[in-house]
């Protein structure tokens, strides 16, 4: 597999903030990995990325990633 698949999922925080990720689903998965990108950098600029998404998804684990809230504020 070159490149796994993904989609653009959306999801309400609490307080009802609308987050934005990418999920990089697995076929046979029963285990999601859920990656937090922090304060600095960005999900789209982590250059581990694809080779991380790709070995998730070889593996039968879906992975999940998303900045958090402030992310846009603070990395700038």
């Amino acid at each position: 597999m070159s490149n796994p698949l993904c989609e653009i999922v959306k999801f309400n925080g609490a307080d009802g903030y609308i987050y934005s990720g990418l999920l990089f689903k697995a076929k046979n998965s029963k285990v999601t990995v859920i990656h937090v990108h922090g304060t600095c950098g960005n999900m789209l600029s982590f250059t581990a990325l694809p080779r991380l998404a790709r070995e998730y998804v070889e593996n039968d684990t879906t992975l999940l990633t998303f900045n958090l809230r402030g992310h846009d504020c603070l990395a700038e």
